[in-house]
């Protein structure tokens, strides 16, 4: 991709009034396996990684049609996000061990103090049992 933009102000730099072109296609990269330990540094905000951890329940956010998966790690919780999420809840999951592989983000409070780590995933085809 050719992006284009300026750097947007926040708590991290951030791509305002982005434009991109598309030049070509490519797979994906070969994701970091973070601990919670790690994610939860916020070093890793924005990376390509996978996360594992023992899926304990969903929810459906009506706004974009957004999965949102409880997940169990040993020393926290995280979240993983699915936009544009149109099939059924995928029960098969719940308390089973599963990495998976997106975008690791972080959530900040006012006072910029990591509040919670969210994985960020393209679709539900990025996850194994």
């Amino acid at each position: 991709m050719d992006i284009t933009g300026v750097v947007g102000v926040g708590f991290s730099p951030y791509l305002a009034n982005p434009k991109w072109k598309v030049l070509g296609s490519a797979p994906f990269p070969k994701p970091m396996l973070l601990s919670y330990e790690q994610a939860a540094t916020g070093f890793f905000d924005s990376r390509w990684a996978q996360m594992e951890g023992v899926v304990r329940s969903f929810v459906q956010e009506k706004e974009g049609d957004v999965l949102v998966i409880d997940v169990a790690a040993p020393t926290g919780t995280f979240k993983v996000r699915i936009p544009d999420y149109h099939d059924r809840f995928p029960m098969q999951l719940v308390n089973a061990k599963v990495q998976f592989t997106g975008d690791c983000g972080s959530a900040f409070n006012q006072r910029n103090q990591l509040v919670a780590i969210h994985m960020l995933m393209p679709g539900a085809s990025f996850t194994a049992m």
